[in-house]
């Protein structure tokens, strides 16, 4: 599942620009960065936590 986040993240961390966060994924990476705590599993289990409600709302909602 981790890799489903993985490539995303990456991609976030090429393009994002310091102080115009674009989305929930460029906010993290910038707040994360003056974490010396905060690693990319951090930021990936985050990510899943969120899929995962998301999923399960969506799913409950559609029954």
């Amino acid at each position: 599942m981790f890799e489903l986040f993985k490539k995303p993240i990456d991609e976030h961390r090429k393009t994002m620009q310091a102080g115009q966060p674009r989305d929930y994924i460029d906010a993290l990476l910038e707040e994360s960065s003056n974490m010396t705590d905060f690693k990319d599993e951090d930021l990936l289990v985050t990510l899943m936590d969120l899929f995962i409600g998301g999923s399960e709302l969506t799913g409950k909602t559609l029954v």
